[in-house]
């Protein structure tokens, strides 16, 4: 949920250069829930059947005694206890924008913009492909109203069906509107927000043909390197980002020869496939965070790539790194120096 912006352009001064009051109740997904991937509005549907119409978000003054446990809790282990999201959206986008200070946009998965899946769902029978289509993916979102609904989106969501690769008619993969092109005000739900940035003076910076992720999308990669937009076992996850160019903190850490490393828990990849584990349990997610926190220390895995003027020493940098031994020089990195970047549990 979210608190509700309440923004006018005639609200927007030098100290609130947005004009975006939020001084209104949270939205709380009462017409919408979770998302509708393309189905049509359920039989009976009102505010209540989303299950989140009861929910709002509430005020806790920790200073003054409010849920002690949670103070504690944040105390001694937060160390960023003051972070606002930078983007109005998922969990998965804010990651993305963590790490790279961006938006991640779809591609082909060699660095060039490309258009998602967006083959359409038949709203009453969405686990069979339109006739001709390829599949019944539909991953460009739209916050139009289905016809005869107040605010049921056409598309909207983090993907129907069961997700794995191998699902098939009448239980094929569905939906999962979750990329914008915020660059063509022709798109679904994208003039209105151009609109207001133009009144209140905000350029959009959206390149061209670019489709950025609004939401949860699964990493580009699994946890032992391997391309999991590419997987097509039965246990992989369809809803995947592509491996992304996108710049990020661990790119102008590798240019600067500072060591670093990620570490996430559980120690199984997004296909249940067992990844490396260091002693203790912890697991180096040595290419993303969220398909973003590229390292380009092994090529082999796909990810590597040199900066500019920077080639020839770091292909040699690069090709004595295998996965093994990034995993054993981060556990003597993270002994020796406090430069190597632990970040857990996010």
């Amino acid at each position: 949920m979210w608190q509700q912006m309440d923004c006018a352009a005639g609200a927007a001064k030098p100290a609130n250069p947005s004009g975006c009051r939020s001084d209104l109740f949270p939205w709380v997904e009462t017409t919408i829930g979770a998302g509708s991937n393309g189905k049509a509005q359920p039989a009976g549907f009102n505010a209540m059947t989303t299950g989140e119409g009861s929910t709002s978000m509430g005020f806790y003054n920790m200073q003054a005694g409010d849920a002690p446990y949670l103070k504690q809790l944040a105390d001694e282990y937060t160390t960023s206890d003051n972070f606002h999201q930078g983007v109005n959206g998922g969990t998965g986008a804010n990651h993305v924008m963590l790490g790279a200070g961006d938006a991640i946009w779809f591609s082909d998965g060699a660095g060039h913009a490309a258009v998602p899946p967006n083959y359409g769902v038949n709203p009453t029978s969405p686990g069979t492909p339109l006739v001709g289509a390829a599949s019944a993916l539909s991953e460009i979102e739209n916050p139009n109203p289905q016809p005869g609904t107040n605010n049921y989106y056409i598309e909207d969501g983090y993907g129907g069906g069961s997700g794995s690769p191998t699902a098939t008619a009448p239980n094929a993969n569905y939906g999962g509107g979750s990329y914008s092109n915020c660059s063509d005000p022709a798109q679904p739900g994208v003039g209105a927000i151009r609109d207001y940035l133009s009144a209140v003076k905000v350029d959009a910076r959206c390149e061209t043909g670019h489709y950025y992720l609004l939401n949860n999308y699964n990493p580009g990669y699994f946890g032992d390197g391997s391309n999991a937009y590419a997987d097509t076992n039965a246990k992989n996850y369809v809803f995947t980002i592509p491996p992304s160019s996108l710049r990020t903190i661990g790119d102008a850490l590798s240019e600067k020869r500072i060591s670093w490393a990620y570490y996430w828990r559980p120690v199984q990849s997004l296909s249940r496939r067992q990844v490396p584990a260091e002693p203790g349990g912890r697991v180096l997610q040595h290419l993303q965070l969220g398909a973003v926190l590229d390292l380009d220390h092994d090529q082999s895995c796909g990810a590597g790539r040199a900066p500019e003027g920077h080639d020839r020493p770091l292909r040699r940098h690069r090709q004595r790194r295998t996965a093994g031994g990034v995993l054993r020089e981060a556990e003597r990195n993270r002994r020796r120096s406090p430069s190597v970047v632990e970040a857990q549990s996010l």
